[in-house]
């Protein structure tokens, strides 16, 4: 084998330069890289789970008030009377019951809300369960549990809102027809029941704009 040349140059010291370290190679990364990182799913998990326990809990107890107020609006009132005859004219008062069933968008408002209050208890159910497995059952906004449950949210808020808004508009025909004056409770625990219906939609509307937002943070993620 020929010596010098390019091999023996500056270029191809062949070794002769080279130090051997005593310490080890590092084994690790000091900061992991960003593929390697925890996801931060679980956390992302606990705070949904706990907006969405806040709503439903919300949920429950704005149609209990909505349902239990308009099913009680039973009131008596006295109408006075008149009758006359050839002879003689006779006045006086007579007893009417007026309930919410006499009027069906009122009755529309008690359904409706029933149904939802029941709703929301199996789905607070479904939050404790949850919450008390660590985000293990039905955790992520993919699964088939949770586009259900954003599907019922929504159907359930559109059929709410119509309840209410049918409610409403009744309430403010017998208002405006002068009704009111002779049975102001029952007027009263009607806007009532419609107030606490609306409020009741939109915390369901909430819950349902949970799904999109959760799936979306999952996606970008």
């Amino acid at each position: 084998m020929a010596t010098g040349g390019a091999w023996e140059s500056e270029t191809f010291d062949n070794g002769r330069d080279l130090h051997h370290s005593t310490e080890a190679p590092p084994t690790g990364f000091a900061t992991p890289p960003a593929m390697y990182k925890p996801s931060p799913v679980g956390k992302d998990s606990s705070a949904f789970g706990v907006i969405a326990l806040s709503l439903r809990i919300a949920q429950i107890a704005f149609t209990l008030i909505a349902f239990s107020v308009m099913a009680a609006n039973n009131v008596t009132i006295n109408n006075a009377y008149t009758t006359s005859d050839d002879t003689d004219t006779t006045s006086g008062y007579y007893e009417e019951n007026i309930k919410f069933s006499r009027v069906k968008s009122f009755v529309g408002v008690v359904t409706l809300n029933c149904i939802v209050c029941l709703y929301a208890i199996v789905q607070l159910v479904q939050c404790f369960i949850n919450m008390s497995s660590k985000g293990k059952f039905v955790s992520s906004a993919n699964t088939g549990f949770a586009m259900l449950t954003f599907v019922f949210d929504t159907v359930l808020a559109y059929a709410l809102i119509a309840a209410s808004a049918a409610g409403a508009g009744s309430a403010a025909i017998i208002s405006a027809d002068g009704l009111c004056s002779s049975a102001e409770r029952f007027c009263q625990k009607a806007q009532a029941s419609v107030a606490m219906s609306f409020f009741a939609f939109a915390v369901l509307a909430a819950s349902a704009a949970l799904y999109p937002v959760r799936l979306l943070r999952l996606i970008k993620g």
